[in-house]
């Protein structure tokens, strides 16, 4: 790939890490309605039987994460302690499923009753105490409706995962250890060291894996993407104009920053985007609005691209409402070091 059309690509991120945003926003708006049905909403995990005695138990902790290639579901099962047993059941239990080959059935019984079945040929790993087996399925229980319920919302959450290819985390912190300053743990801000730069808590960033994948194969020479993060903030509300969407994306560019800076601005004008020349934080660069069409609706950006050294920021916020003032406030949450 030669430089020039690099920096096309670079322009191109611009426009592109909105819709990004908005996948990952869409993934996490379904998931987010898969805990909260587990969280509100009776559901027993399968009962077991010894012989034609029942075990009688409570449920505590039922959880539900992604880590890329598993879904992977969680709960304590406890024995009644009037019930004596042969040996202790009682403790937490893990269903890891792989995303792409596992299948949600929910199936009605006698009245009101349902049952949702996780099947897997190929079998999902059951966790406990240490050991791990592999099943075929496994069953939860619950009324008809709530296991119609989760599973829809399971097989929604699994079908966007495998359209979108999202290889990130679900319900699991992502911060990067390795570029977190721990001599900093008492202050307010979060330190990204290698990226350069550190950000409030009040911000957090997630790594933005559907972009980093779309980059994967794109080599230009002395041109190497350092982070992209995300952060996408008040996706469960039900009203989109509490919706923020935050993009950060780190380079590294051998060439002449201001023959990058350049091209960039060539690609604005292009485009006929209107930007000012801004001097931020020790970064020399160029910042810009636009709106990108999110399915019918048109979202307001606000943008900086610029550059310190040889390290290129792009830094951007999306919002329906007061976009202009919650960008001002991204950046005054921003330090780079």
């Amino acid at each position: 790939m030669t430089m020039k059309y690099f920096f096309i690509l670079l322009f191109s991120i611009t426009l592109t890490l909105n819709s990004l945003s908005q996948e990952i926003s869409n993934i996490q708006t379904i998931y987010k309605q898969v805990v909260n049905t587990i969280k509100n909403y009776e559901i027993i995990p399968e009962i077991e039987k010894k012989g034609d005695n029942h075990y009688y138990y409570s449920t505590k902790s039922m959880g539900i994460t992604y880590k890329y290639p598993n879904l992977e579901i969680s709960f304590y099962f406890e024995i009644d302690k009037n019930v004596w047993t042969s040996e202790n059941l009682s403790g937490t239990y893990r269903l890891i499923c792989p995303i792409n080959s596992t299948v949600f059935k929910a199936e009605s019984s006698i009245g009101d009753n349902g049952w949702l079945c996780i099947q897997n040929p190929n079998g999902i790993e059951l966790v406990y105490k240490g050991k791990r087996k592999l099943i075929e399925n496994y069953y939860f229980y619950g009324t008809k409706l709530t296991m119609k319920k989760l599973c829809s919302e399971l097989s929604d959450l699994q079908e966007v995962i495998k359209t979108t290819h999202y290889k990130g985390n679900l319900g699991i912190s992502t911060n990067n250890s390795k570029t977190y300053n721990p001599s900093n743990n008492s202050s307010s801000f979060t330190y990204y060291n290698t990226e350069g730069f550190a950000i409030k808590k009040t911000y957090k960033l997630e790594e933005n894996t559907v972009f980093t994948d779309m980059l994967k194969g794109i080599t230009t020479e002395g041109i190497k993407l350092i982070a992209a993060y995300q952060c996408p903030q008040n996706i469960e509300s039900d009203n989109p104009e509490h919706i923020n969407l935050i993009n950060i994306v780190v380079y590294e560019i051998s060439a002449p920053a201001t023959e990058v800076l350049k091209a960039y601005t060539e690609g604005l004008s292009r485009n006929k985007f209107k930007y000012t020349n801004r001097s931020w934080n020790g970064l020399t660069g160029v910042e810009y609005t636009f709106k990108s069409d999110m399915g019918g609706v048109m979202l307001p950006t606000k943008a900086f691209y610029g550059f310190k050294g040889n390290k290129f920021y792009l830094i951007q916020l999306a919002s329906l409402t007061d976009y202009l003032n919650k960008y001002n406030n991204l950046l005054n949450s921003i330090k780079i070091l």
